[in-house]
């Protein structure tokens, strides 16, 4: 958990939006091998939020926000929650 959570300190530091979306998967993966869903869903959403805002290829954005909402639905999944990723 420190390294994921430093790994994202560091991407943060370095100014790198697609860095740090992938810093944040790495500790939503983290969160979720350590039975902590909300977290995990809470870390994917916001950094999904973040992509959107900040200027990148379109595939960058696409593949890393996909991966993101993985996380995201996985956490839902774990949770039992079977309709919250459903649209």
């Amino acid at each position: 958990m420190m390294a994921a959570d430093r790994a994202v300190r560091e991407a943060e530091e370095a100014d790198d939006p697609l860095r740090i979306a992938a810093a944040q998967w790495n500790l939503g993966h983290i969160l979720l091998a350590a039975q902590e869903p909300d977290g995990a869903e809470q870390v994917a959403l916001r950094a999904v939020d973040e992509l959107r805002q900040v200027p990148m290829a379109a595939s960058d954005r696409v593949a890393m926000s996909g991966a993101l909402q993985l996380v995201a639905v996985v956490a839902e999944a774990r949770r039992r929650n079977w309709s919250a990723p459903r649209p």
